[in-house]
């Protein structure tokens, strides 16, 4: 394996001017720069790929950064990790990213991995990419879908919108049929059966209703699956299910619960609203309440008062979570006033910081959508306050709720940003300088710039630069390209951003000494900038 990517790097090496140029006079200066530094990504990235030291993690964030950026040439790099690297989940991304290229020179490699690959997910994604490559090749296909460990791999693919969205809608008759068939099979386990039923309702499959409300309503199938059905029976819309999915709520089985529920919002049908109060009043299971009330949000100014009552009196603040954002979806002032006054309350300042951080947020979603921008700003400051001990541990796992949260708050009510940056805690200044970047753009540029001196918090400085990044300007080259080295990633990531925005001979310069990083995450930014640096010269060219 490491001899064939040799040899497939050393012509890459020697044909990239005929096979990238195609022309016998020499490129324009910008031109050959671009597609120099593309060279050096590619050998970059081959390098780590061809060093059979590298761990699974390595090779994956090489092949990763190789299949979603590069041009064309990269193609017999690809085609060869497809059929020859020792870790599947490359050969996985690998065959899943193909697709994009269209290349019918990677046609016979994506063929041979969908019918020899010894792990199926891998075979599937193969055979989705040469569908979408050569789409008469529909043998393949039915090599897939005639086995079931390929059939099961299909259905938990396509159960998912980034895996359906793959498939070529030319193919989705098959795949409706194949699941129809495949699904009393009880070879297949739970998990499986239940992705055929999503699948189905991802493909939009009316044929398959008549089975879904079957699976639903029948009392010796496991309660996960036809908590499946009921979900897809959402999906597809099927207002003939309601009195059904109405009547399996009195299953005890948490998951059969959620999706009827689900099911329930997503139809929006009145004659549910009696049943999801008295699950949202009696249930005893949280999560179940919870989901009764997310439903209740999407039928409208009827589902107020049970909304309100559980806002103000469920011992679970999940579930007021729930009712609040329910709540905040409806143009009715009564929803206002009832937000309001549960935010005047004492339950979110008695109420655990850590188990109430969340019902904290939505509340103040709520009051932003709702028109008390005012409240919303004290709401904020004495919520930040309240969680100061564990503000850190907060931040690192719900920084973009935060900062989405405190966005609504300052279009509603901008006081909040001089709230926010003239806190004494670097948390909620860091909150409070993503806010500003986010509601005031390139106007933030004279406030942001201070954060970026090298003396400067480090969270407050990553904060800055990603800020100041979208509208980067020239004279701030060497700022940004002092960050290529920083051993922040996202400073790095920003820093990347903010010279491909200024662009130029000393952009391409600075990606490629950047290639040369001995820190593999450096060096593998690098390629992805490099890459995109270069595509965008190029198409600028053409005519």
């Amino acid at each position: 394996m490491r001899r064939l990517l040799s040899l497939i790097v050393t012509s890459l090496v020697v044909g990239m001017p005929v096979l990238a140029w195609g022309q016998a006079s020499p490129p324009p200066p910008a031109t050959d720069q671009a597609r120099a530094l593309q060279l050096e990504a590619l050998q970059t990235v081959a390098m780590v790929l061809l060093d059979p030291t590298r761990s699974e993690a390595d090779r994956l964030g090489a092949a990763t950064a190789l299949v979603k950026n590069a041009d064309r040439t990269a193609m017999p790099l690809l085609t060869g990790l497809l059929l020859g690297d020792r870790f599947a989940s490359v050969r996985r991304a690998i065959a899943e990213g193909l697709g994009r290229y269209r290349a019918p020179e990677a046609a016979f490699s994506l063929r041979q991995a969908a019918l020899s690959d010894p792990i199926d997910s891998v075979r599937w994604a193969a055979g989705v990419s040469l569908l979408q490559t050569d789409p008469s090749q529909t043998d393949v296909l039915g090599t897939l879908l005639a086995h079931s460990d390929t059939l099961s791999a299909a259905a938990l693919s396509l159960q998912e919108a980034a895996g359906f969205a793959a498939l070529p809608a030319a193919f989705h008759a098959t795949l409706e049929s194949a699941f129809i068939h495949a699904f009393p099979d009880r070879g297949y386990n739970l998990v499986e059966r239940a992705a055929m039923l999503k699948a189905l309702g991802q493909l939009q499959s009316q044929a398959a209703v008549g089975l879904m409300m079957d699976v639903l309503q029948n009392d010796n199938e496991d309660p996960f699956v036809r908590g499946a059905a009921a979900f897809s029976l959402g999906t597809l819309g099927v207002q003939r299910a309601v009195p059904a999915l109405i009547a399996v709520l009195n299953n005890d089985s948490e998951a059969l619960q959620v999706g009827a529920l689900g099911a329930l919002g997503r139809l929006k049908n009145t004659q549910a609203l009696f049943a999801l109060t008295q699950v949202l009043n009696h249930e005893d299971s949280a999560e179940v309440r919870a989901a009764a009330a997310a439903a209740l949000g999407a039928l409208g100014e009827r589902s107020l008062p049970s909304l309100i009552d559980a806002l103000n009196v469920d011992p679970d603040p999940n579930v007021r979570q729930a009712a609040v954002s329910s709540l905040a979806l409806m143009d009715d002032p009564d929803a206002g006033e009832a937000v309001r006054t549960f935010a005047l309350g004492n339950y979110l300042t008695t109420c655990d910081p850590q188990a109430c951080s969340g019902l904290a947020l939505a509340t103040l979603s709520a009051l932003a959508k709702l028109g008390q921008g005012d409240l919303a700003v004290s709401l904020l400051e004495n919520s930040l306050a309240a969680l100061e001990d564990v503000l850190p541990f907060v931040f690192a796992f719900a920084e973009e709720q935060l900062i989405e949260v405190a966005v609504q708050v300052a279009q509603a009510a901008p006081q909040v940003l001089d709230v926010l940056l003239g806190s004494d805690n670097a948390f909620v200044q860091a909150i409070g300088l993503a806010t500003l970047a986010q509601v005031k753009g390139e106007f933030a540029r004279a406030t942001l710039l201070p954060f970026t001196a090298p003396d400067a918090h480090r969270l407050l400085r990553r904060m800055a630069f990603e800020g100041l990044a979208p509208w980067a300007r020239p004279e701030d080259f060497s700022s940004f390209n002092d960050e290529l080295t920083n051993r922040d990633r996202r400073t790095r990531a920003a820093a990347f951003s903010a010279l491909m925005r200024i662009g130029g001979a000393q952009t391409a310069a600075s990606f490629s000494a950047a290639l040369a990083s001995p820190d593999l995450a450096t060096s593998l930014q690098a390629v992805e900038a490099a890459f995109q640096f270069g595509n965008r010269i190029l198409a600028s060219k053409q005519p």
